[in-house]
């Protein structure tokens, strides 16, 4: 372009849906992102996937519903089936 042109410019952005979620939710296993959810004080592994990522979150379009509680501090240290306590 010729310096000092002008320009008009419209820039689309599709829509994001999904679920955010912290970063540090985040476990991969086998280079497959999952979370840790609590269902009466037990974690389970849900493998989910990722539509965007962030600096430090990440929105999930599937495998999460918006009801699931998310443990989203030291979740690495956790293993699927693990008795947590909820604080």
């Amino acid at each position: 372009l010729p310096a000092n042109l002008d320009v008009k410019v419209k820039i689309k952005q599709r829509g994001i849906k999904g679920i955010i979620v912290p970063k540090a939710a985040i476990v991969l296993e086998y280079g497959k992102p999952g979370v840790y959810v609590v269902k009466n004080n037990v974690a389970y592994r849900k493998i989910v996937t990722i539509q965007k990522d962030y600096v430090d979150k990440v929105v999930i379009s599937s495998g999460l519903n918006s009801t699931d509680k998310v443990v989203i501090e030291n979740a690495y240290l956790l293993s699927d089936g693990i008795k947590v306590l909820v604080k």
